[in-house]
């Protein structure tokens, strides 16, 4: 099995409990993000196929496949997707897309993309600042492995290539570590009410 063959098993396999508690119930995705990142997945697999892109590209069909079905359940058990925020960063994230796909300088591209990307983030690091327990830590540090995986996958000094899978590993371990540290303070907050309330 190809390395890149692994970060499609390693996306996937992070992907089937963090579906399992958003039909559950104990996870909440935040809509807008999962709408932009499937749409920049969709884009981006179109412009690794283009480049030339073999092995690499299975970390972008894993994730793509990830993404959209988080998001088609988003709608059903996600929140979100309607306030404020999400308006600016869904509009930014928008004109970004322009910038990526009808710009002729790559790294004006590659900008566009990330700067997409990073927008949608946005709304669902705020609700996990808010909200931890609404999200799960293994699904965004499998999604790190997958994407680290994707980036040796490359196999070249390609910046184009290099780029998205390099940012993806960032991002995703970012957000694994700002859930994980809610997630420890509410336990540590529960732990300290209980010994409180226990007896004496």
């Amino acid at each position: 099995m190809s390395l890149g063959e692994v970060s499609l098993v390693i996306s996937m396999a992070g992907a089937v409990p963090y579906c399992v508690q958003v039909v559950r119930g104990s996870v909440r995705p935040e809509r807008m993000t999962w709408f932009v990142w499937t749409l920049i997945l969709a884009l981006a697999l179109a412009s690794y196929y283009s480049s030339g892109a073999s092995d690499s590209v299975w970390f972008l069909v894993g994730d793509f496949i990830v993404t959209a079905a988080v998001f088609l359940l988003s709608l059903w058990r996600g929140q979100g997707g309607w306030t404020r925020l999400d308006g600016v960063c869904s509009a930014v994230a928008g004109v970004s897309l322009l910038v990526w796909q009808l710009s002729a300088v790559s790294w004006f591209g590659l900008c566009g993309v990330l700067v997409a990307d990073a927008v949608a983030l946005v709304p669902t690091l705020v609700k996990s600042l808010h909200d931890p327990a609404s999200e799960s830590v293994s699904t965004y540090a499998f999604s790190s492995v997958a994407a680290l995986c994707g980036f040796v996958a490359v196999g070249e000094w390609n910046m184009v290539l290099l780029f998205y899978p390099a940012y993806l590993f960032l991002a995703n371990f970012t957000t694994a570590m700002v859930v994980w540290v809610g997630q420890y303070h509410l336990n540590r907050t529960a732990e300290s009410v209980n010994n409180q309330n226990g007896p004496v």
